[in-house]
């Protein structure tokens, strides 16, 4: 019988128990999903859409502001307290970048005589965005916000209602006495203090973003990957 041949050598050692180790040289394996790439790309993808800046009135502006779309937080009357506490407490900074509103909308929509392309950095710049029609516009987020902004309004109106009422009853008075006087006088200080906050004129500084994507995305919205970019830059 002849003599068995030798196998030949290979990278794989055989241990005492007959397994094999493989002793091939390791090679490096780049990661399928690196997070910071993929931010990176997702602030390409939010750049590329951008439209630009400018602000709107939201007190007073015939297009309805629609939430929901890309942000299905509900609204809460606990948030919109918490955010009308907020606007007495520290002001209304509505034109402060960090508490922009963000708009998707396709650029045909937009007034074409104006220029948005402002940026940030000097506030009194900014232009009031026009719209060529009174369809909704689709906001990213901040339905606390406008809900708190249009409540506190109403409320310093009704209050003017009321004081006013109360002003007009001290002077039918024939002979106001003294403390009627003093009462009168503080009223009117009162009622030009409550003037003064009806006044909000409802500025608020806005995002614009291209509801059609660069890529070639159509539809409703931005595709989804954009979405969760702007999510970054949401602050209810």
């Amino acid at each position: 019988m002849p003599p068995r041949k030798k196998s030949e050598p290979s990278n794989a050692e055989t241990t005492h128990s007959g397994f094999s180790l493989d002793t091939r040289p390791i090679q490096a394996k780049m990661p399928e999903n690196d997070p910071a790439a993929e931010a990176q790309r997702l602030n390409q993808e939010v750049e590329t859409a951008r439209i630009r800046n400018g602000y709107i009135n939201i007190l007073d502006l015939e297009n309805p502001l629609i939430f929901g779309t890309y942000n299905d937080r509900p609204e809460k009357m606990s948030e919109i307290n918490k955010m009308m506490t907020s606007f007495e407490r520290h002001g209304i900074q509505s034109m402060d970048e960090k508490n922009a509103l963000v708009i998707i909308i396709e650029r045909s929509r937009l007034s074409g005589n104006q220029s948005l392309d402002v940026p940030w950095t000097d506030i009194n710049a900014l232009p009031h965005v026009r719209f060529l029609d009174t369809a909704g516009l689709t906001l990213a987020s901040g339905q606390h916000r406008v809900a708190a902004l249009r409540k506190l309004m109403q409320m310093h109106t009704d209050e003017l209602v009321v004081q006013l009422k109360r002003l007009e009853r001290l002077q039918n008075i024939d002979n106001p006495s003294p403390a009627q006087q003093e009462e009168h006088r503080d009223l009117r200080e009162h009622i030009v203090e409550l003037k003064g906050a009806t006044q909000i004129k409802g500025k608020w500084g806005m995002k614009l973003y291209d509801a059609v994507n660069t890529n070639g995305y159509a539809g409703d919205g931005p595709p989804i990957q954009l979405w969760r970019g702007l999510k970054n830059e949401q602050h209810e």
